[in-house]
Order: structure tokens, then sequence, then C-alpha cells
């Protein structure tokens, strides 16, 4: 699928921080389908995102599908990349 603001790229990615991360887009109303890929939608300004799971990486990569064309990319990862990377901080308990 063809991102509409590039790819980002987060390291030190588990799979609790995966459920984390997917919990924390649910209780900020996002839709979210299938499973690595999984497929969200933020529910705001027709913002879809696409993650993919590198498990042995340890990595997510993360992409824009789509957006209304008045929010910028940086507006997007400007959100996106501080909840990840706090996750990705963070010690798997």
């Amino acid at each position: 699928m063809k991102s509409k603001c590039g790819e980002h790229n987060y390291d030190n990615i588990t799979r609790s921080k995966i459920d984390q991360i997917l919990q924390t887009l649910q209780e900020n109303g996002a839709t979210i389908h299938g499973g690595n890929p999984w497929y969200v939608d933020v529910n705001r300004h027709n913002i879809k995102l696409q993650g993919t799971w590198n498990e042995g990486a340890s990595t997510l990569s993360v992409i824009v599908t789509d957006k209304m064309f008045i929010v910028p990319c940086s507006k997007i990862w400007s959100t996106i990349d501080p909840l990840i990377n706090h996750i990705a901080s963070q010690t798997d308990g």
C-alpha cells in the first residue's frame, strides 16, 4: 500500500508494546482491523494508518494510507511519534 506521508519506523517494539499501542489507539476512538498488518482508522479527518510489525527485528513500520488534504503530514506524525516512542522506551514488565 502506498503512503501519503512517508514511512516511520520504531525500534524496541515487542508483542506487549504492540498490544499497548493498539489499546491506546482504541481508547482514543480508533477502529482497528487485521492483524499484522493492522489497518487503523483514527476516525478523525479521514486519517487511516497501516502498521506492520517485524517481530524478529522488534520494529514497527507505520504509514498513512489516507487523510484529508487539509491535514499536514507533520501534524499526523507529531501525534503518532510521541505516543509510539513513549511506549517503545518502556521496559517490558
